[in-house]
């Protein structure tokens, strides 16, 4: 059913900042939408959502990692990683996100906090194979 960020924060023991973050990451990945009706901001799991919370442990991992690397930016910077054999430098990775029209991002300074997110999340993806 819907989650409120309320009931995010309450359920996950996220902080009310954590719950948006990770609300609005899913609903990037579209693994979820989000459903404003004036008084209260609701998320329910899209069909993809649904499909990969109701797979086991580790193919949910990979399900969520396919996900994440269907972004242009993401996959991009994941193959600059296993090309050279380290992480991009945060500008590289800027670069990189630059060259891939990314949604609402204009703000130099938000492409930097954004390249943190990259690198962290390809961390995760390289670290599933541990």
């Amino acid at each position: 059913g819907e989650k409120t960020q309320e009931d995010i924060s309450h359920n996950y023991a996220f902080d009310p900042r954590q719950a948006d973050y990770y609300a609005n990451a899913a609903r990037y990945l579209g693994l979820v939408t989000k459903d404003d009706n004036g008084d209260e901001v609701s998320f329910s799991l899209t069909a993809e959502g649904r499909r990969v919370l109701n797979l086991r442990y580790k193919d949910r991992q990979l399900g969520l990692a396919n996900a994440i690397l269907r972004h242009k930016a993401f996959n991009e910077v994941l193959n600059l990683h296993l090309q050279y054999g380290e992480m991009p430098q945060r500008q590289d990775i800027v670069v990189v996100m630059k060259g891939c029209d990314l949604y609402r991002v204009e703000a130099e300074s938000t492409y930097y906090r954004r390249s943190a997110t990259v690198t962290s999340w390809i961390n995760w993806i390289l670290a599933l194979q541990r």
